[in-house]
């Protein structure tokens, strides 16, 4: 198949709430040629540009409610994860502090705060980033990215200056990818989700070394 065969394909397949990749598409983002042939002589604004695995272009609409009501509940999935990670954590001898628990200055020198955050899968955006529009995570911070189906994207994450601290970060995001199946069967269930994600990280508490 030549590239304009596949690219035909491809955007024959694009369309808002299809699968790509395993993963539904929200009806937020519309296929860059799509929105060009209903848009002819106009330039979408460079600022709705968006591109999912890095290559392929989207616009996005962030007036879309539907996308609105997802991301709204994607953080009140948080919250219930967050509660259920902190149970998990209590129960464990980990040096790991739960972002929902108050963390005091003199905790930094026996914890490092740990935190899940929950939301829509992954559109990269070509616009320049700064301090304010940055992603800043703090302690060790994973973004948990799934689709309206609760199938698991990928975890984004921050490197710090610990290169053992990334280990432990790059070995907790290989462990999800490999429980993909199992995170979208667990999800909703936060027990469950939270025992998956801290039987990982205990599994790798040797590199939680600060």
């Amino acid at each position: 198949m030549g590239m304009f065969e596949w690219l035909k394909d491809f955007f024959g397949r694009a369309k808002p709430g299809r699968i790509i990749d395993g993963l539904k598409i929200p009806e937020a983002y519309t296929p860059l040629e799509e929105w060009e042939q209903a848009h002819p002589g106009k330039a979408p604004p460079p600022s709705s540009l968006r591109k999912m695995n890095g290559t392929i272009p989207f616009i996005f609409d962030e007036t879309n409610q539907k996308y609105q009501k997802f991301f709204s509940q994607c953080q009140e999935d948080t919250k219930s994860l967050g509660k259920a990670i902190t149970h998990e954590l209590d129960a464990r001898d980990l040096p790991l502090w739960p972002s929902q628990k108050k963390f005091s200055p003199a905790k930094k020198k026996k914890y490092m705060k740990l935190s899940f955050i929950i939301r829509p899968i992954f559109f990269s955006s070509e616009e320049e980033k700064t301090e304010a529009t940055r992603w800043q995570g703090e302690g060790i911070s994973f973004v948990l990215h799934f689709d309206e189906n609760h199938i698991f994207q990928f975890a984004r994450l921050q490197y710090g200056r610990l290169s053992n601290i990334n280990f432990f970060k790059n070995r907790v995001v290989n462990e999800l990818l490999k429980k993909r199946e199992l995170l979208a069967e667990a999800y909703g269930n936060w027990p469950l989700t939270a025992k998956i994600i801290v039987d990982i990280c205990e599994e790798n508490k040797e590199f939680l070394v600060f």
